[in-house]
């Protein structure tokens, strides 16, 4: 059994932590994005787009990602010739991490989404992303592998598990691929539904265009 005590342990802990963090960041990114956005007042005009809402959350969270990979890739680099790594074995994680991210993503945007939907409604959501996003380090196989069934329902644990495996030459399994690919499909849908959903009944019930200003803060005038 793999020790996370030694050299190849610490590599899967830094793929793991990868993986975590780039799925935050896409997480992160579209929940806060709407909600400053409402605060502001620009997502009543968002909302007059030619694209779907979420689209436009969508191609501004992969553009964020692009440059945290940028800055990772940057980092990874540098840090090779400062650490028990080569730089092989540094771009080979850092590639492969990127490459199943990029599924793994989409499920953790899903969740974004859901947590957007409840930014349209109550102000302040983002404490509770943030609350989140330490419960997902904790349930997670960010530092050790996944011991239970229940922790694959969470984006990005499939392709932490995925990726190791390849690091050990087993090659990717394909049912833990199709898994992996079927549940970031499912939250991706999820919450793209609740949030159109969400969108849809607030301009009936509680009218985007109708803040008021309170204390520093724009507040719905419900």
């Amino acid at each position: 059994m793999l020790s996370f005590g030694t050299k190849q342990g610490v590599l899967f802990t830094i793929v793991g932590f990868l993986f975590w963090s780039i799925g935050i960041a896409s997480l992160g990114g579209c929940s806060n994005g709407v909600e400053t956005d409402e605060r502001t007042g620009l997502l009543e005009s968002e909302t007059q787009s030619v694209f779907p809402l979420w689209v436009l959350y969508f191609i501004q969270t992969l553009a964020e990602n692009l440059f945290v990979w940028i800055y990772l890739l940057i980092i990874g680099l540098v840090a090779s010739f400062f650490s028990m790594f080569t730089v092989a074995e540094l771009l080979k994680a850092i590639l492969l991490t990127f490459a199943f991210s990029l599924i793994s993503n989409l499920g953790m945007f899903g969740i974004g989404m859901i947590f957007a939907s409840g930014s349209i409604r109550f102000k302040r959501m983002g404490q509770w992303a943030t609350i989140l996003q330490a419960l997902l380090l904790m349930l997670s196989n960010v530092y050790f592998p996944v011991y239970n069934a229940f922790q694959e329902v969470i984006p990005y644990v499939g392709g932490i598990e995925i990726v190791r495996q390849i690091f050990l030459g087993h090659g990717v399994s394909l049912s833990k691929l199709m898994l992996f690919i079927v549940v970031n499909v499912i939250w991706f849908l999820l919450g793209i539904l609740i949030f159109n959903y969400c969108i849809k009944k607030s301009a009936k019930t509680v009218h985007l265009t109708h803040f008021k200003l309170e204390k520093g803060d724009i507040y719905f005038n419900v």
